[in-house]
């Protein structure tokens, strides 16, 4: 391999393959989602739907306890923030007590909704995260990263905030949102606002562009504004087009019954990414990179392929009925659960997913983690 070849393989976090495939690669697996589930909605969403939670939301939650809690040395290092982490195991349980106390569902729905919102803010701050990477690899300057930066939130957030505004705030808080709608303003400059701003940040992508096309030093990554082309036309077809025109669960009983390709497009993009990275992570920190210091269960299960897909999908078994007994999504024939354990799967599955987002702003940030940073083959200074 000539030196050429090695310095461009280095502006990838993997290899060019790996990344294409599997960082950038997922929007596209995903976009096939709607396109395949509309040729049969009613038997092929649920199977889909179900899929999903199978074989990548549940196991990758399992990912991010398997780097954390399974490995010793760096549950040695970060107690504190693993210990602070549990609290949002109990939060959940504490909204079902105070709305069976109550007698009021607001608190488990505020809840609930909060959550929503914080993974929107989740996977924009790992779509960044990457944008980040790759344009450190290139050695941008930190004036070009705060350019690329807000490129990238503007890509996702306007439709994010069209999905929002549009959908969610109204199926969640039905009254809330008439009496906003009541407004004039609230229905031509609000609801509209969002639209607007993925058009602007098409030209904002277009003046990025010209500015690494000038070649200048420093000027940022061309990988880096790949993928965020990647991620406009992505959420720009799901939560404009897809939210909107379906392919919808036929019969529906409810919100998250209607947008069961949407749930799905939200998370598997990045659940694919996320195995992607664990993995990568795995090799480097448990079979390729020595280090000091005493692993534990995360070496004997993330350095084998087979052991950390087994563990995943162990893990997964238990997700996916702590799903169904939310009693919200029909499972195949079956239909919905009754109900009878609804509340504390509420407690277990909203305590998962906090949890995990929590861990994941804490344990990704490479310009904080040494031998993260190592891995990834980056320099900090100061």
């Amino acid at each position: 391999m000539n030196s050429n070849t090695t310095n461009l393989q280095s502006h990838w976090i993997n290899s060019k393959s790996y990344d294409l495939a599997f960082i950038f690669g997922g929007s596209i697996f995903t976009l096939m989602v709607p396109l395949l589930a509309s040729r049969s909605p009613l038997s092929l969403i649920p199977l889909f739907f179900w899929g999903w939670v199978f074989f990548f939301e549940g196991s990758h939650f399992w990912a991010t306890y398997s780097r954390t809690f399974m490995d010793f040395k760096f549950m040695k290092e970060n107690r504190g923030d693993l210990f602070f982490s549990l609290l949002f195991l109990v939060l959940p349980a504490c909204m079902v007590g105070i709305s069976s106390m109550t007698q009021n569902p607001l608190a488990m729905n505020l809840y609930g909704f909060f959550i929503f919102s914080w993974s929107l803010y989740h996977n924009t701050r790992q779509h960044y995260g990457f944008v980040s990477i790759y344009n450190r690899k290139a050695n941008t300057s930190q004036k070009t990263m705060e350019l690329i930066r807000w490129g990238m939130y503007l890509t996702t957030y306007a439709p994010m905030a069209h999905f929002f505004l549009s959908y969610k705030l109204g199926a969640d808080f039905p009254e809330f949102f008439g009496s906003l709608s009541s407004y004039p303003w609230f229905s031509s400059v609000v609801l509209n606002l969002p639209m607007v701003l993925s058009g602007l940040s098409l030209l904002y992508f277009g003046y990025l562009t010209a500015r690494i096309l000038s070649k200048k030093p420093q000027s940022g990554s061309p990988i880096a504004l790949l993928y965020i082309f990647n991620c406009f036309i992505f959420y720009n077809v799901m939560f404009y087009l897809v939210a909107a025109k379906g392919p919808f669960f036929p019969g529906y009983e409810n919100f998250g019954q209607k947008l069961m390709v949407v749930s799905i497009m939200n998370s598997l993009f990045h659940n694919i990414q996320y195995h992607a990275m664990v993995w990568f992570y795995s090799k480097k920190r448990y079979a390729e990179t020595p280090s000091e210091g005493f692993f534990g269960w995360a070496k004997d299960v993330n350095s084998k392929f087979k052991t950390y897909a087994l563990a995943s999908l162990t893990f997964s078994v238990l997700f996916t009925m702590v799903f169904w007994l939310r009693a919200e999504i029909p499972f195949f024939g079956s239909g919905v659960s009754d109900g009878t354990w609804s509340k504390l799967a509420y407690a277990l599955y909203f305590g998962v997913v906090g949890h995990h987002f929590f861990l994941d702003q804490k344990i990704w940030r490479v310009s904080k983690a040494p031998e993260l940073s190592q891995y990834l083959s980056l320099n900090f200074k100061g």
